[in-house]
């Protein structure tokens, strides 16, 4: 019944509602709880699940809004994607599946599962969510993450004292609760006291942690001494009201509420407890309970093998075999190997049926490549009547994909010492070798960072004084003709280098990209006698370009290098002659079309989109599914990097596209690059005219530590009209500048300098003469300079390597604008 507050829906909602009989019914019977909300979040349908997911009667939340059921802080940013939305088209969240919080009637959060619709009814938009309370799933999973989290620490233990502060840390982190200790029994044995303490954040608790180490607790005193008394595991869900805590006032003051102990007990006798305590109030969850309870007997395990020598033996091979045996898969076989009793799980995941694993049958699923080796390592294990270490290999599943796996055996004795038998599991490792690849792949990442700004520093360097050198030849009018081509492939060869050293910046992320706005039709022909070069002359270029109506804004150089990326890629594809063909389009996604896109997130709008295709001898699927890694390559040794692709699929993310690859063996290569089209800002970014005139006047400080350098450096701008002086360091500049009474129009530093480097030069020129402007060069790239302290952002900066013209032209620009402002 429609209530005071909410006194049920408008007439079109009524509308919605009465034409939805169907989905009514259908959704009532849902266990899950379904709502449908309008472009408002009103309410306008909610099914009985909805009702026992958040504890409001369905007719209640009828025309209320659907934050009502969120927490406080994503109230907010609902109204405001749903805005957006209804605006842009663009979802701010995944509408497939996606994990949120909840707000219970009650005011507990409750973790849910939703997913989200769209359709239309009377003219109206209307979405609807299908929630499922997570809450037992979540609770399983931090049940796993302790388990894992506790067998690791207990498995790798060498010390008796290690063994429960490991597990302190590793208990508290999985429950997300920040603090944690461990009370044992003084000498006397008559009180316990705080020997053990984990904080997620000492500052923070520092007071309480004081306390806790102040006291002393007797039997029954305290939530440790509760625990001793009671020899049980005790849940209290907020102790600063517990009249049984001595530091509630403590825990007040620090944001503890949640308490949970269990005891750690050898021969049936408490000789430790272990306490957590949380940030929130909790109420007391029986499972949880009775795990912390199962922790504490396994460490009290863990200190009986440490201290009874007699029992060792038998405690480990209990405490392996049952550590071992808790996996996904569990098997068993005979003394000899071979599986003699059916394994339901096994025939769950590899479709195998018994008859075909029994015995040795079970090899049949184990990937070729990993079967030998797999076979080997067992029979070794049964012949020895030793336990089979973790094995890893590749198992097939029913539906014939193959899964990463971790194999481990024990061999089971019988009293007499006869081998009676072998337990052991198949672990699931496929998540965790994925893991592992990211990580390893996120260190080659770094390294190759590193090494990109080492070689660019050094590079650039040397580029910058050939480039200049080239130059100042070139400018020579009686230079002979077959000088001056040799000349110019040597500059050439120079930007060549440049280029392939702004290609692993790039790829590594440590450049920043200098976009304009471009015609991606004009930019294509001007790039086509690079191309047709980089083809050679057994292929062909063909382009189809066809007056895209809006231009795109992207970085003019990486875009020639995605370009030259592809055309490689073709060359090498099509060894004995093919055609490459670039073609433009424009393109309009949809919402739809966008959601459509698989890997990276796509935006919908127009765009501009290039299609490169070759005539080479393709990829097959697992080929193509890679080929964007970073690092991979089908290339011999010495002919590929495996960073082209990478690169392409970089740039254009950085800006604002994307990339997609088809294939066919036999058939070709297709690439399509879709750049988004961008917006008129009434005036384009045209480049400076190259004969414009560079030169100027006044006095430069050139301070540069590689000689040659400084002298190209000096030289361009003094047949530029500056008088010029020369420092190898900021050390020498400032002596420079001391010197000076005259006015001193610019400084040019190289940013890394020894001594003094060009940082603190500026800042101690702008003490002694404030208003001097600078301009900082380096072979690192600005963005590189400005995350490692030595450029503050929109510093006047010249990235090495740089021409001759393109130095005196922002030397003329810096001159002329005067002292700069303190």
């Amino acid at each position: 019944m429609p209530n005071e507050e909410h006194p049920g829906p408008p007439p079109d909602r009524l509308a919605f509602q009465a034409g939805e009989g169907q989905f009514r019914a259908l959704a009532e019977a849902a266990s899950d709880g379904i709502v449908a909300i309008d472009t408002e979040s009103t309410i306008l349908f909610a099914n009985a699940g909805v009702s026992r997911i958040f504890g409001y009667p369905a007719d209640e939340l009828i025309g209320a809004d659907l934050t009502r059921l969120m927490p406080d802080f994503l109230r907010h940013l609902h109204h405001a994607g749903m805005a957006r939305y209804l605006e842009t088209g663009v979802r701010h969240i995944h509408w497939a599946s996606t994990e949120l919080p909840g707000r219970h009637r009650d005011g507990h959060p409750v973790p849910l599962e939703i997913s989200f619709g769209e359709s239309r009814a009377g003219g109206r938009h209307i979405f609807t969510g299908i929630i499922r309370d997570i809450t037992l799933r979540k609770r399983i999973e931090r049940r796993l993450t302790i388990e894992n989290g506790v067998a690791q620490v207990l498995g790798r233990s060498t010390f008796e004292a290690g063994v429960p502060a490991a597990v302190l840390e590793a208990v508290g982190r999985a429950l997300g609760w920040p603090w944690g200790a461990i009370w044992a029994r003084d000498e006397s044995g008559e009180v316990m006291r705080c020997t053990e303490i984990w904080s997620a954040d000492p500052q923070s608790h520092t007071a309480f942690v004081e306390r806790s180490r102040q006291l002393s607790l007797a039997p029954g005193q305290g939530l440790p001494g509760r625990v001793w008394a009671s020899g049980q595991a005790i849940w209290v869900s907020d102790v600063v009201g517990d009249q049984n805590f001595p530091r509630a006032e403590e825990a007040g003051l620090v944001g503890l509420h949640a308490g949970i102990a269990f005891p750690v007990q050898r021969r049936g006798e408490t000789e430790a407890v272990i306490e957590f305590l949380a940030d929130r109030v909790e109420e007391p969850d029986a499972d949880l309970l009775g795990l912390m309870a199962t922790v504490g007997a396994q460490v009290g395990q863990v200190i009986e093998r440490r201290r009874a020598e007699e029992a060792l033996q038998h405690s480990e091979e209990r405490y392996r075999s049952l550590v071992q045996a808790t996996s996904q898969l569990v098997w068993t076989c005979d003394p000899v190997g071979n599986i003699v009793e059916e394994l339901p799980a096994w025939t769950g995941y590899t479709g195998q049926p018994f008859e075909a694993y029994r015995g040795l049958g079970w090899l049949e699923a184990v990937h070729p490549d990993d079967r030998d080796p797999l076979l080997a390592a067992w029979q070794r294990a049964v012949a020895a009547g030793e336990p089979l270490r973790e094995f890893e290999a590749r198992i097939r599943r029913a539906d014939g994909e193959y899964g990463a796996f971790a194999v481990r055996g024990v061999p089971i004795f019988k009293p007499g010492g006869e081998l009676g038998e072998w337990i052991g599991t198949w672990t699931d490792i496929t998540a965790r070798k994925q893991s592992e690849d990211r990580l390893r792949q996120a260190d080659r990442m770094e390294a190759v960072g590193r090494l990109a700004g080492g070689v660019a520093h050094e590079s650039n360097n040397q580029m910058s004084v050939v480039l200049g050198s080239a130059d100042f030849v070139l400018r020579r009018p009686d230079l002979p003709e077959a000088v001056r081509e040799d000349v110019e492939h040597i500059r050439q060869a120079a930007e060549r280098t440049a280029a392939i050293t702004a290609q692993l910046l790039a790829f590594s992320r440590r450049q920043q990209l200098q976009p304009k706005l471009l015609d991606l039709d004009k930019e294509v022909r001007t790039l086509e006698p690079i191309l047709r070069r980089t083809l050679g002359q057994v292929n062909t270029l063909a382009l189809r370009l066809g007056g895209l109506p809006g231009r795109v804004r992207v970085d003019p150089g990486q875009l020639a290098q995605v370009l030259l990326n592809l055309t490689f890629n073709a060359r090498d594809a099509m060894a004995d002659g093919g055609t490459l063909t670039i073609c433009s389009r424009a393109v309009e996604l949809s919402a739809e079309q966008a959601a459509a896109y698989s890997g990276d997130t796509v935006a919908p709008g127009h765009y501009s989109v290039l299609v490169v295709s070759d005539t080479g001898h393709g990829m097959d699927r697992a080929t193509l599914a890679r080929i964007f890694e970073p690092f991979f390559t089908t290339k011999p040794v010495g002919r590929g990097t495996g960073l082209g692709l990478s690169s392409v699929h970089g740039i254009v993310r950085q800006s604002g596209g994307h990339v997609t690859a088809a294939s066919e063996p036999g058939v070709g290569t297709t690439f399509e690059i879709y750049l988004p089209v961008a917006q008129p800002e009434g005036k384009d970014d045209a480049p400076a005219a190259p004969g414009l005139d560079v030169r100027g006047s006044g006095t430069v400080l050139v301070a540069e530590d590689e000689p040659l350098l400084r002298r190209m450096i000096a030289r361009t701008l003094r047949e530029s009209g500056y008088t010029v002086l020369e420092a190898c360091d900021g050390e020498e500049a400032l002596a420079l500048a001391r010197s000076r009474i005259d006015l001193l129009h610019l400084v040019v530093a190289d940013v890394v300098m020894p001594r003094v480097n060009g940082r603190e030069l500026a800042v101690r020129l702008q003490r002694e003469r404030p208003g001097t402007p600078v301009l900082f060069i380096s072979g690192f790239p600005d963005l590189e300079m400005v995350e490692r302290g030595l450029l503050e952002g929109g510093q006047p900066f010249l990235q090495k390597p740089f021409a001759p013209e393109a130095l005196a032209r922002m030397v003329k620009e810096l001159v002329a604008r005067g002292p700069v402002a303190g």
